[in-house]
């Protein structure tokens, strides 16, 4: 097994020291400080620092030393079961949550739509963004599509009702019976980094998830982008 660089486990130190222990604007102990602290050169602790700046989480000034830049990218982050739902996963966590609807609108639906929800191209399709907030973190965006002929009735002001939920608001008229994604790695564009607060040169996972009803009818398509500080995944399987 490849053992880890020491420059590495000096910086995941330093990351912990700072979320703990450090505000914005505090300064970190000296290079030389950090040598004899970590009994390494002053290289190695360069190597280290150096992470930190490339994450944005410090900053130099020149003769004086680094400073604390952001603590956001520092936030606890949640290994989530993947086959269960977001408010599950938050409530087995203990974690407050909720939703914000940034976009609310009917459009037609394109080839591509049309051929996901199993509709005819220019059929109604309700298209919604949506922001997911764990501890007031937004921890993941979400582009939806809904079929529109089986929810005529949905409105942005209805769906609040339901707390934004989309699940709570369905089940409220139709039985979900399955629900299938594909999870990928991606690196994303600076708007859905800069929503999720994250790095956008950090690569994080995108999720293509389909939602069925009785029948195997599909009412919901959505792509979603997750905060890579705030997830890992979880996935077990039962042998019988």
């Amino acid at each position: 097994m490849k053992t880890e660089p020491t420059y590495i486990k000096i910086a995941n130190d330093i990351k912990e020291n700072i979320k703990l222990h450090k505000e914005i604007g505090d300064k970190l102990s000296s290079e030389s400080e950090f040598c004899k602290k970590y009994a390494v050169s002053k290289l190695t602790i360069r190597h280290a620092l150096d992470i930190l700046l490339e994450e944005n989480i410090i900053y130099k000034k020149q003769g004086q030393g680094s400073f604390v830049k952001n603590k956001e990218y520092l936030a606890e982050s949640f290994s989530f079961n993947y086959d269960d739902t977001f408010s599950l996963n938050a409530k087995k966590h203990h974690l407050k949550y909720h939703n914000k609807v940034t976009l609310f609108k009917v459009i037609k639906a394109n080839n591509q739509i049309a051929k996901k929800l199993n509709i005819k191209v220019n059929d109604k399709v309700f298209h919604l963004t949506r922001v997911r907030y764990l501890e007031e973190e937004p921890s993941m965006l979400e582009d939806l599509y809904i079929v529109h002929a089986l929810f005529p009735n949905l409105t942005e002001k209805s769906l609040q009702k339901s707390s934004n939920s989309i699940f709570k608001y369905v089940q409220q008229y139709h039985k979900i019976t399955q629900t299938k994604r594909q999870l990928s790695p991606v690196l994303v564009d600076i708007p859905i980094a800069k929503e999720l607060h994250f790095n956008p040169n950090e690569p994080t996972f995108k999720a293509n998830v389909t939602n069925y009803i009785m029948n195997n009818t599909v009412f919901e398509y959505s792509i979603i982008y997750y905060n890579p500080n705030k997830y890992t995944f979880e996935h077990s399987t039962k042998f019988r």
